[in-house]
């Protein structure tokens, strides 16, 4: 018997209409209330967070954050032969059916199709407060950090080890298990990402970009083309400043002519994409980044678009003294 996988979410909000996760976690109980395993991860949800004040998690912190769709196979996986468990499972359940069916996925997540510790209180806590909380006070269970979907999972499972330990002699517990053995998953393929929990959000980040620029080989030009390019480093990790007047006024303190300038700004990009495709993958979020470089320039409007929010691809003149480029078949 595979036992349970108990899940806890945070959201940006009450309805799975219009809302999204942004946290999961799940913590896996065998048959006779043993924790035998925990994952949780933020969900980057491409929206705003809705009640921070709750769940705690900021924009930074989901940044890098995988999306559900990335990590629905790793999640199914989990989930699948399972009886799911959940602390007010129809919100949960609720949640992760939605989803699913955003990803292309229909998935047996439903109250029917599960137990839910709020509901197995009244039997095993007559009088008892509906909350976690409160249930949990009962078997002397701490909720460390409440609202972080590891910490409510935790708790839940314990709570569900509780309700297994006074009784286990209900036949409940096997039906539910029966159940769960015979629901039809979908086939979810795993994309091979990493669960990302709160801890590795906070960490300190160096940009893809600032990545790039410190693997940018010499490219053996003359001096005043290299120091040109140097400024472009400079001009590519501070995007907050507005760099056209600088780079115009580098080019002519080095003596280098508006056309001249162009190659550069194309050859600059094309090594920037050669270095980016080094790993045979250019993510969705490495193209923005290079499509942003693409966007610089140095005969348009006095206005730097290096931050553009849609800037325009990189010139690709027709011939190069730097020679063009061409994204290597993968």
């Amino acid at each position: 018997m595979s036992g349970y996988a108990v899940v806890d979410v945070e959201t940006t909000g009450l309805h799975p209409r219009g809302q999204r996760i942004v946290e999961v976690a799940v913590v896996h109980v065998s048959p006779d209330g043993e924790i035998t395993g925990a994952w949780e991860t933020l969900l980057n949800a491409r929206r705003d967070l809705g009640p921070q004040h709750i769940h705690g998690i900021t924009a930074a912190e989901i940044l890098r954050a995988p999306t559900f769709e990335r990590m629905a196979g790793e999640l199914a996986a989990l989930l699948r032969g399972r009886v799911l468990v959940a602390h007010d499972l129809r919100f949960d359940a609720g949640f992760l059916a939605a989803e699913y069916l955003r990803s292309g996925y229909e998935v047996p997540c439903a109250v029917e199709h599960g137990l839910c510790t709020m509901g197995l209180a009244r039997r095993y806590l007559p009088g008892s407060g509906r909350s976690l909380a409160d249930c949990c006070a009962a078997f002397g269970i701490t909720i460390l950090d409440a609202h972080r979907a590891s910490a409510d999972a935790s708790a839940a499972a314990q709570l569900l080890a509780g309700y297994l330990t006074i009784g286990r002699s209900g036949t409940h517990w096997l039906d539910a298990m029966a159940r769960a053995s015979s629901l039809d998953w979908p086939p979810i393929p795993s994309t091979g990402a990493t669960w990302f929990p709160r801890e590795r959000g906070r960490e300190p980040q160096q940009h893809f970009l600032s990545r790039l620029v410190q693997r940018l080989p010499d490219p053996g030009l003359p001096e005043e083309r290299t120091a040109y390019l140097a400024m472009l480093d400079q001009a590519l990790l501070d995007r907050h400043i507005s760099v056209t007047e600088d780079l115009l006024a580098v080019a002519a303190e080095l003596g280098i002519g508006r056309s001249a300038a162009r190659e550069l700004h194309a050859f600059y990009l094309r090594q920037l994409a050669l270095v980016a495709w080094a790993d045979g993958v250019i993510s969705d979020a490495e193209s923005n980044d290079l499509r942003m470089v693409g966007g610089c320039s140095v005969s348009g409007p006095k206005r730097s678009t290096c931050c553009s929010p849609n800037p325009s691809p990189a010139p690709e003149p027709s011939s190069s003294p730097y020679g063009r480029w061409r994204a290597p078949s993968p």
